[in-house]
């Protein structure tokens, strides 16, 4: 009986310690799952917007977007662009250089599409596309949330005080800007 007594006791310690490996196994799993998804995300670069990447020409701009130059020659408009049900107009700002130094979407106001709603949606793409946030600045009148990779950034913001505007901004980090 003492015998039989201990392989039980041997078998149990044994069903134990497979448990414990396996939740640990499992937990580590479960760990670098989530990792590893969050750093799939997160490598992702801004490396322009849409079809335009840093450096690009005026030229090489309007190849792509057919649209007119303003007065001044430092920007292109593009009036309207569609993203999901929302339309914003794109400015497409160049430096000294005519190369693209930024891009600027305005959120055309719709008073069934109101900014915010607007904001709250484009930010949730832009959280599921680059991961989350780096910065967040609420002041109470105004919401902005930047992306910083190792190229560019985007800002989206919401003035819904007295302004009540919402605009997108894609910009290369200054030293990727003057590499190009």
């Amino acid at each position: 009986m003492n015998e039989n007594f201990g392989k039980v006791l041997a078998r149990d310690r044994e069903k134990k310690n497979w448990t414990k490996k396996i939740f640990v196994l499992l937990i580590g799993m479960i760990f670098l799952g989530l990792n590893f998804g969050s750093v799939a995300t997160a490598d992702i670069d801004i490396l322009g917007w849409q079809k335009i990447k840093w450096g690009m020409s005026k030229d090489e701009v309007l190849k792509i977007y057919k649209t007119k130059i303003d007065e001044d020659g430092m920007y292109i408009s593009l009036n309207p662009f569609t993203i999901k049900e929302f339309k914003f107009t794109v400015i497409f700002i160049f430096d000294e250089k005519d190369k693209i130094m930024a891009v600027t979407l305005r959120h055309i106001k719709n008073e069934s599409l109101p900014n915010l709603w607007a904001f709250k949606v484009i930010k949730n793409l832009l959280i599921k596309k680059y991961s989350a946030f780096s910065i967040t600045d609420d002041d109470g009148q105004n919401i902005q949330h930047t992306w910083i990779k190792k190229s560019g950034t985007v800002i989206i913001g919401c003035y819904y005080s007295i302004i009540d505007a919402m605009y997108l901004c894609y910009q290369p980090k200054p030293e990727v800007l003057d590499k190009l």
